[in-house]
């Protein structure tokens, strides 16, 4: 019986260290369902066929690939706690409710942010091919680019509070009823300016290419030019009530006309009736208080009353200065100016 039962014993063993042979240094090949109660242990690379089903907890120390081609389908029945992606050198990580993308030892946030309450912070550029709709406000903090050609429309639905425009210069600001172009630390007006009331402000030249309307009056502390041209027409609907005064301006004149004749007022010269092909015009006053007339001098005195013509021939006139005169009846004198100064009046017709 000790025989037998120590050839059993010596037999067992004998199996035992075959078995642990064969899971040492042998594949472990198994072609049905198998189950294992105890922990195992694998050395090398454990190869599956089949599906493999885990109902506890999995835990790979090492390198981990899910898939070897790029039509492999990997799917998650459960949840990531977080997924972390890196290098050793920057760090993308997706957490419950917030994702950094490229986070490094002087960035937290990364290049790339989302945090738990939908904030988003990038470092970069933010590309959106489709329409983008913001229903919050919207901060700019640096340069703002709408549109990047001439035909692209820029629609604003709302309004500016404030829109300025400037560098370091200059600024041109237009508020809800003010509008200041070109103001400056100097000059707080600028360029031009108009105030709440409507009241315009401008330091350089108002050019109006249309027809002008003002209804209030008009104030022009500096010089005035009426019309840039002989042909021009100027227009005076009511009264010059104040005085009219042509001060040291050589050559300059005050010019009436219709294209024919012309009346022209010179600071020291009235000439009535000017033509192209005489000079003194109808009547004439030159500087010097000499007067010449085409037509008649006519006196015309009330009733019961006496007209009177002084001349003075101091210095004498010589023979041939000829006036003539009309009495109260209508009868027709003649005047003329002798040599000596002597005066002969008759009605003999001395312009002959």
């Amino acid at each position: 019986m000790r025989k037998i039962l120590g050839l059993k014993t010596r037999q067992a063993k004998k199996l035992v260290v075959c078995f642990v042979f064969m899971l040492v240094f042998l594949p472990l090949s198994v072609s049905g369902a198998t189950t294992v109660g105890n922990d195992v242990s694998v050395g090398g690379t454990l190869g599956v066929t089949g599906a493999t089903t885990l109902t506890g907890a999995l835990v790979a120390n090492g390198a981990v690939t899910l898939g070897n081609a790029a039509s492999d389908l990997v799917t998650l029945g459960g949840y990531f706690d977080v997924m972390t992606v890196g290098d050793g050198t920057t760090t993308s990580t997706l957490g419950q409710d917030y994702l950094k993308v490229a986070t490094g030892p002087d960035d937290a946030l990364g290049l790339f942010y989302v945090d738990s309450s939908g904030n988003v912070s990038a470092s970069g550029t933010l590309a959106v091919i489709g329409a983008t709709t913001l229903t919050g406000a919207l901060t700019a903090n640096g340069n703002v680019t709408l549109g990047n050609a001439a035909s692209d429309l820029v629609t604003l639905g709302g309004y500016f509070n404030v829109m300025t425009v400037g560098n370091l210069t200059s600024t041109s600001t237009l508020t809800q009823n003010t509008l200041a172009v070109g103001a400056v630390a100097a000059d707080v007006l600028g360029k031009f300016y108009v105030d709440s009331s409507g009241n315009v402000s401008a330091s350089g030249t108002l050019a109006v290419v249309g027809a002008t309307t003002l209804t209030g009056a008009l104030v022009a502390n500096g010089a005035v030019t009426l019309g840039n041209a002989v042909t021009d027409n100027v227009t005076v609907n009511g009264y010059v009530v104040s005085d009219l005064i042509i001060y040291n301006a050589t050559g300059k004149q005050i010019d009436i006309g219709d294209g024919t004749t012309t009346s022209t007022f010179e600071k020291d010269n009235l000439t009535l009736g000017y033509t192209a092909g005489y000079e003194l015009g109808t009547f004439d006053v030159t500087n010097t208080g000499d007067v010449s007339a085409s037509g008649t001098f006519k006196f015309t005195a009330a009733t019961n009353a006496t007209s009177t013509l002084l001349i003075d021939a101091t210095g004498g006139t010589g023979k041939g200065s000829c006036f003539v005169l009309k009495d109260v009846a209508g009868t027709t004198k003649y005047l003329t100016i002798l040599t000596g100064n002597t005066v002969d009046i008759s009605t003999v017709d001395c312009r002959n």
